[in-house]
């Protein structure tokens, strides 16, 4: 028999959003206050259990599987999906489980979704936290743009010489892409479990569906992320917000712009950390978002 040694009540089980099953878990004190995280990818929710190093500080955290993702629905087709349906899932999530206002959390791709809750449920939240998010295509592709530019010229070179002329398969210009993968994406030099077994389970007909049939990453997206902008929505949202990065990402660009929109939101970059700051520097990573959080809760 399996006996959950945790200290802390942990639950699993299945919520409905708009008639897609999508997994959930659990981990805290169902008193406590709640984190809803959204992850990235669109891989599963694994990679982000490292945020249960806020149960033991006091947090109830609860993770789900986005459509398509891990132990969720996987339906044959995206035709029907769109970003504002992927945020009206958070919120199906927030509501099934019934977990009042929680605090919302979104990295990546989930930054993106968590934002689009946000902007649609702005009363459903207590606060807001993005690490590497953006909010909106354009601010997404000008960041890309950047962040090849400023490249070591090594790595800079074959990416846009090989762009321009649409050599994507190239020998060269998969050895620069892995390059700035490994350094300027994921920064590891190990790779944590969490994080391998998310990555073995990205979805890639729902990427393409997100971003279209993009060869490169200088490419811009032709699926329904095509002209999704959150600007305005942004600008009216009223929300204790903390928009994350680390220094030496594509995402330090579109945290700039998300921190820009968002009246009165912090911004913090980790010095020399890529897109998974939690992993690369995880202490200064959590007691950064647990003064954010504590200052929301005394507010």
């Amino acid at each position: 028999m399996h006996r959950n040694l945790s200290p802390y009540p942990e639950t699993q089980g299945y919520v409905d959003a708009e008639g897609s099953r999508l997994f959930y878990r659990s981990l805290g004190n169902l008193t406590s206050p709640a984190v809803l995280v959204v992850h990235g990818g669109p891989s599963d929710h694994r990679y982000l259990s490292v945020l249960a190093d806020l149960v033991p500080n006091g947090y109830r955290v609860v993770w789900y599987d986005q459509l398509g993702c891990g132990r969720s629905r996987h339906p044959r087709s995206f035709r029907d999906y769109s970003m504002e349906a992927a945020g009206r899932h958070v919120e199906a999530v927030r509501r099934q489980l019934r977990l009042g206002r929680p605090h919302l959390f979104g990295h990546s791709w989930g930054g993106a979704l968590a934002l689009q809750a946000a902007v649609l449920f702005p009363r459903s939240f207590r606060s807001l936290t993005t690490c590497g998010g953006f909010a909106s295509e354009a601010s997404f592709q000008r960041a890309m743009r950047q962040h090849v530019h400023g490249l070591p010229r090594a790595v800079r070179e074959p990416i846009e010489r090989n762009e321009r002329v649409g050599r994507y398969g190239s020998v060269e210009y998969r050895a620069a892409v892995r390059t700035r993968q490994r350094v300027y994406s994921t920064g590891l030099r190990v790779l944590p479990y969490d994080f391998a077994a998310s990555l073995s389970t990205v979805n890639r007909r729902l990427r393409r569906a997100i971003y279209g049939d993009r060869p490169g990453l200088l490419s811009p997206a032709t699926g329904f992320l095509q002209g999704w902008d959150l600007q305005s929505g942004l600008r009216r949202l009223r929300m204790p917000s903390l928009v994350l990065s680390g220094t030496i990402e594509a995402g330090r660009y579109t945290a700039r712009d998300v921190h820009r929109w968002l009246p009165g939101s912090r911004l913090v970059t980790f010095a020399g950390a890529a897109h998974l700051p939690f992993y690369q520097v995880r202490d200064r990573f959590m007691e950064v978002l647990l003064t954010f959080l504590r200052s929301v809760d005394r507010s």
